[in-house]
């Protein structure tokens, strides 16, 4: 995937934080909207964490890939715990609005990406395979 998309994605996940905020605020008042913004919070950490590890695992190659994949996993656990420990704190309506700004985000850049900008989402070496 190219440079661009990643960097179109990390753009509306953060983008949506704020919009999912209102939607909590709304719809579960100033407890909800809090929630809402420690969840994008914690998704636009868990990408910037994500798109980390792919680019370091990228640059090194098979070279310490092995010890990147355990950390990778590792970093999924904490991104768990720490969401089991924001969800006994803030409201949990709200804390899922926010996380769901990586999905939207992922989703929303990934489209802007291929129809705005025409960037295609499939590698060169997979574009050529047919079923």
């Amino acid at each position: 995937m190219e440079a661009r998309a990643l960097e179109q994605m990390t753009r509306w996940i953060r983008g949506m934080a704020l919009p999912l905020a209102i939607v909590a605020f709304v719809w579960r008042g100033p407890n909800g909207a809090l929630g809402s913004l420690a969840g994008s919070a914690l998704a636009i950490g868990n990408w910037a964490l994500v798109c980390w590890f792919c680019e370091t695992l990228l640059r090194r190659g098979e070279a310490g890939g092995a010890r990147l994949m355990v950390l990778l996993a590792a970093k999924s656990g904490f991104v768990c715990m720490v969401a089991s420990i924001l969800l006994r704190v803030f409201d949990p309506t709200g804390l899922l609005l926010g996380v769901s700004a990586m999905v939207l985000g992922i989703v929303g850049g990934a489209l802007r990406a291929h129809a705005l900008e025409g960037i295609e989402m499939v590698p060169p070496a997979l574009a050529g395979e047919k079923d």
